[in-house]
């Protein structure tokens, strides 16, 4: 939470003693453990995860997003037990995964217009994927006046865009496609490779939100001197409070406390 602006002023407890007095915890995504402690780093206290931990945690239920451990069982999609402990994913929550779309693009425009210096609204700009980060992207850069043309492989998708007086595409057709000043992947695995980067954005900036890209196709971006930003650990600081209004929302439980 220190991260945060002025996260200094949000009161804080500690793990242990949320533990014992609730039946929900929330914890900041992402969560994970490591070399035998539970990490969440915007959370406000690190835990050694031990038997004391365990028998504290017992029978109650964890909310946090990604949360990545090499021994847990999977229950069902977006929730995984470890012993008598239920860990839950609020990551996969339609609510919020609408806010975490608006907390990533908002970040990326900012970045965008800060790092190129660039005016939007004169700018060619590029979006692969149409969830929810790229419905977000393509609706403020039309509402800005830039010239949008999305990509995306569901046919849905493209038609909607298409309502919105935007250009929508293919990823086939992307040789065809023109040159970009901004270009925007919401892909995993950033859904770019180097021959793509060289046709779409010889002279422009690419920002990934997602993934990113191998090295063999870094190299080329950086032969081409096509400047390539990963961002996706970059956007917690966009819509905190957006963010943190559907995770309550998702979780809704009177008792839950957040560590």
């Amino acid at each position: 939470m220190e991260r945060f602006p002025f996260g200094w002023m949000i009161p804080k407890v500690d793990f242990k003693c949320a533990a014992e007095q609730a039946d929900r915890i929330i914890l900041p995504d992402p969560a994970f453990t490591k070399d035998g402690r539970l990490y969440a780093p915007y959370a406000a206290s690190e835990v050694k995860w031990d038997k004391n931990v365990e028998d504290i945690l017992k029978g109650k239920r964890i909310w946090c997003g990604r949360w990545e451990e090499g021994g847990k069982v999977r229950l069902a999609p977006g929730r995984w037990c470890c012993g008598d402990i239920i860990f839950e994913d609020y990551s996969l929550d339609k609510g919020v995964r609408i806010a975490y779309g608006l907390q990533a693009a908002e970040g990326a425009l900012a970045y965008a217009g800060r790092e190129t210096h660039s005016v939007l609204s004169e700018c060619r700009c590029m979006v692969l994927g149409l969830e929810e980060t790229g419905v977000f992207l393509i609706q403020r850069l039309a509402a800005l006046g830039a010239a949008v043309t999305a990509v995306s492989e569901k046919r849905d998708a493209r038609l909607w865009a298409e309502a919105l007086g935007i250009r929508a595409i293919e990823k086939k057709m992307l040789p065809e496609a023109g040159s970009f000043d901004l270009v925007f992947s919401t892909l995993p695995e950033a859904g770019l490779d180097g021959k793509t980067l060289k046709l779409c954005a010889p002279e422009g900036m690419v920002f990934l939100l997602s993934g990113g890209l191998c090295q063999e196709n870094l190299k080329i971006a950086c032969q081409w001197g096509i400047p390539v930003m990963e961002l996706e650990n970059q956007l917690e600081c966009y819509a905190p409070k957006t963010v943190a209004r559907a995770v309550k929302k998702a979780v809704s439980g009177p008792e839950s406390v957040s560590c």
